[in-house]
């Protein structure tokens, strides 16, 4: 298995570097914009690569008979729909509604795919707008360089090293292992001073890949749901507390910003290198230690998450203050 884990790093790597001048080409880039935290050009959509890679590491551990992927088939076949559609909205923008219907209706399948037989349907709409908040957490927060790969590496390898000690599924495991091995190889790429971008095509898919493994993770023992949300909190911090400030504040939240903080703190320090060194001091300093508290405690798990997130919220209001 480990050699396959440094196949889909290298697979990865070679198709992002591959896949960038075809993007540079064919017009998949990103065009600086008053918003953008870039002034140059750059290719967009490297997320098909990370994918690409981590789909053919899955296949292959089912063909060699390591893993049945079972019920996860699907949330793939669901996760090509997401990258073909983040292709098109790359290369010449899908209308918002469209987009919006299109998750939804994902991530509504997804749920009642993973959860309808085990809960009685319950919980299925509630999964739902979990998944569909997590794709497009992670579709806002792939602004600046290296900040959506490392995110998706720490969560991953975590989830897995924890998952290990648990007891957790070895599928789940190995999924989380490959999907970091992905992420790893793409981030070369899209380390500060970034040649390529996730777009679309990458941050939806893969926020909606975690959400799966999150909810599968949970049906084996629901503390597991605060252990991802713990993992999780630097990204759901961020974006839930602006788009709520957005709305409260009557501003059009469906349109384009840079208003997140770790983009307020990018123009103050004029850093990228400076704000993800800060997301991974809080993910190993903070947030790490308090999922490892969460797992080994699960009586405390719901005190837990409340302080992951509260000097999170607090310090994000105050770039508020920030131009």
């Amino acid at each position: 298995m480990n050699t396959l884990h440094v196949l889909v790093f290298l697979a990865s790597l070679l198709l992002s570097w591959l896949y960038r001048p075809l993007a540079l080409r064919w017009g998949i880039v990103d065009v600086p914009t008053r918003r953008s935290a870039h002034d140059s050009v750059i290719a967009r959509g490297g997320g098909v690569a990370l994918l690409l890679a981590f789909g053919l590491g899955c296949v292959a551990m089912h063909v060699l008979q390591w893993h049945d992927l079972g019920n996860f088939s699907r949330i793939l076949l669901l996760m090509v729909v997401l990258v073909i559609s983040g292709l098109f909205d790359d290369r010449g923008g899908l209308r918002v509604w469209f987009r919006l219907l299109l998750y939804a209706g994902v991530c509504i399948v997804a749920a009642t795919h993973l959860l309808g037989t085990e809960l009685f349907w319950l919980l299925a709409f509630p999964a739902a707008l979990y998944l569909l908040w997590l794709l497009n957490m992670f579709n806002f927060m792939d602004g600046i360089d290296g900040l959506a790969g490392s995110e998706a590496v720490f969560v991953t390898m975590t989830a897995a090293l924890l998952g290990i000690s648990a007891g957790v599924d070895p599928l789940l495991i190995q999924l989380n292992i490959l999907l970091a091995s992905a992420s790893a190889g793409f981030l070369v790429l899209n380390w500060p001073g970034a040649s390529l971008f996730l777009g679309d095509t990458g941050s939806i898919p893969l926020g909606f890949l975690l959400g799966a493994l999150s909810l599968n993770y949970a049906l084996d023992d629901t503390v597991w749901i605060y252990v991802w949300l713990i993992l999780l909190a630097g990204f759901l911090a961020d974006t839930t507390l602006t788009l709520v400030w957005r709305i409260v504040s009557g501003q059009n939240f469906l349109e384009s910003h840079n208003l997140h903080a770790y983009q307020r703190m990018s123009r103050h320090w004029n850093s990228h290198g400076r704000v993800l060194l800060l997301l991974h001091a809080v993910n190993l300093l903070w947030l790490l230690p308090l999922a490892c508290m969460a797992l080994w405690f699960p009586d405390f798990a719901v005190y837990l998450l409340v302080l992951a997130y509260l000097p999170l919220l607090a310090g994000i209001w105050k770039t508020h203050n920030l131009p």
